[in-house]
């Protein structure tokens, strides 16, 4: 059976990307989010506020947000109404595309914007949901009304869900505790690793193409901003540094905005260690392949998350990785086995771990990259989350057909 699949993400992120490619569905597009993402100007909060009740207090109803506590908070939040007038828009759009495509399933990759705008859509739309960026169960870090707010839409969104999928048993437990029933969530490593893509290759050569000639390279893949603690990894550096000085810290910082950037940079400039970091901000998924194999240590010590698609697709290049030590992660990461561990925000472990994966003997490594690539083959495997994914949205399309 065909099944026809809206695919609902956030269009610039390398996550919808990574899903998009590992070609779960036929391509076939209905419509484009290009132009829709940011709006540039500031709305006059006057004339926002003259239209409050007409125009936002149902959007918000839609969306899941039924407590009339929390919807007088957002009618006095610049941002969140902001985020509602960018919404009204996206939605009109994501509509359209509805009445054009006609799908038989509208699979949303998360409930973050502006994924949750389809909890508006009618309920004989069949919706499935996969969380990758822990929405679930870090969410919470947001603050204030936002918090509020988010956590209405996820909760509204998680229910009238036909069918969830999690890649972490954190995960699940944290669906089932908004009221999701057992059967309806599904653990699933989705897109998980195309290991036709991501396996070690040449290091010399890596490399030689990404214009690199340091001795040893530290790979920090995942951004700059909050909870990543990339202030740890700078504060890490000298000591990586005083008994390697040969040692270009890699950094793509696609994730965090520019003062985050910027705070970083001066902060290795302050510690005199800028010359041996390079940022790139970037890189597409079909070039990350190339970074992996290029380093010798690939560190990623957010202090949230789920399952961090770089930590696998280092693992299945065989690189060995150095994760923050926090429970979604030590579902996957046996400390000194297939991995190293440390706490997210303490330099000096960092910096005491780096410098131990730099000195091992190249046999010592080995034993922790084979058993990487073994985790990953056995229980990432990108082929067979794609086939679970399929089978999953056929189940899901035949029980409830679209009528629209």
């Amino acid at each position: 059976m065909r099944v026809r699949v809206l695919f609902l993400a956030w269009g610039y992120s390398i996550h919808a990307v990574r899903r998009e490619i590992a070609g779960c569905f036929s391509r076939d597009r209905a419509g484009s989010w290009a132009g829709t993402s940011r709006i540039l100007r500031r709305i006059d909060r006057v004339l926002v506020r003259v239209r409050d009740l007409c125009r936002y207090v149902p959007v918000l109803v839609r969306f899941g947000v039924r407590d009339p506590r929390t919807i007088r908070m957002a009618l006095d939040s610049e941002n969140v109404l902001l985020e509602l007038e960018i919404g009204l828009r996206d939605l009109a759009i994501l509509e359209s595309a509805i009445r054009a495509f006609r799908p038989d399933l509208v699979f949303q990759q998360t409930l973050l914007y502006p994924c949750y705008l389809a909890n508006s859509l009618p309920y004989s739309i069949p919706r499935m949901i996969t969380f990758w960026n822990g929405d679930v169960t870090w969410w919470a870090q947001w603050s204030g009304t936002e918090r509020l707010i988010k956590k209405q839409i996820v909760t509204h969104g998680v229910r009238r869900a036909s069918a969830v999928t999690v890649n972490s048993a954190m995960a699940r437990e944290a669906c089932l505790s908004y009221g999701v029933r057992t059967e309806n969530v599904h653990v699933i490593r989705y897109p998980g690793v195309d290991r036709t893509r991501f396996a070690p290759s040449s290091r010399e050569d890596a490399r030689s193409r990404l214009g690199i000639d340091a001795r040893n390279v530290v790979l920090c893949p995942r951004g700059v901003g909050g909870y990543l603690n990339g202030d740890v990894i700078v504060e890490a550096a000298p000591a990586i540094l005083s008994s390697h000085p040969d040692t270009l810290f890699l950094v793509l910082s696609r994730a965090g905005d520019e003062e985050d950037r910027r705070d970083l940079r001066t902060r290795a400039k302050n510690l005199a260690v800028e010359d041996s970091f390079r940022w790139e901000e970037h890189v597409s998924w079909e070039s990350m392949p190339e970074y992996y194999n290029a380093a010798d240590v690939m560190v990623s010590i957010s202090s949230n998350d789920s399952l961090p698609n770089c930590m696998l697709e280092a693992m299945a290049c065989g690189v060995p990785v150095v994760m923050g030590d926090i429970p979604s992660i030590r579902e996957w990461i046996a400390d000194g086995s297939n991995g190293f561990l440390v706490p997210p925000r303490d330099p000096a472990s960092l910096a005491a771990t780096v410098t131990k994966v730099l000195e091992s003997p190249g046999e010592a490594i080995e034993v922790v990259t084979r058993s990487g690539i073994e985790k990953v083959r056995q229980d990432a495997d990108g082929e067979s989350g794609a086939r679970r994914i399929r089978e999953l949205a056929r189940q899901v399309a035949s029980v409830s057909p679209a009528r629209i």
